[in-house]
């Protein structure tokens, strides 16, 4: 399991939303979060959820499973960790996309 992880001082909130909208934009607004679970305890919280999209230069949908880490401080995320259940698949569907004609490298 791969992780993502953002800190309040390597990662603006303008650079999220920018992220998360162009998340948006290339999936056609098919991108979807369901929460399934959220636990607290005031200095740590942790959302369980399941997101998926689809991408019209992609042969496959992503349907992703994870794990969202967060340190909290004064109310608000100070850290972040995302923990994704096959980062393969997320890496493969966020990524730029191979070339048809790409061959592997003979060795």
């Amino acid at each position: 399991m791969a992780t993502w992880s953002v800190t309040a001082a390597s990662t603006s909130r303008d650079a999220v939303l920018a992220f998360v909208g162009h998340a948006a934009e290339v999936t056609g607004g098919t991108l979807q979060l369901t929460v399934h679970r959220v636990l607290d305890d005031g200095e740590w919280g942790v959302a369980l959820a399941t997101y998926t999209a689809t991408r019209p230069d992609r042969d496959r949908p992503l349907e992703n499973n994870l794990a969202h880490v967060a340190r909290l401080r004064d109310g608000r995320i100070a850290e972040s960790w995302l923990h994704s259940r096959d980062q393969y698949a997320v890496d493969e569907f966020w990524g730029e996309p191979v070339p048809a004609t790409a061959q592997p490298v003979a060795g």
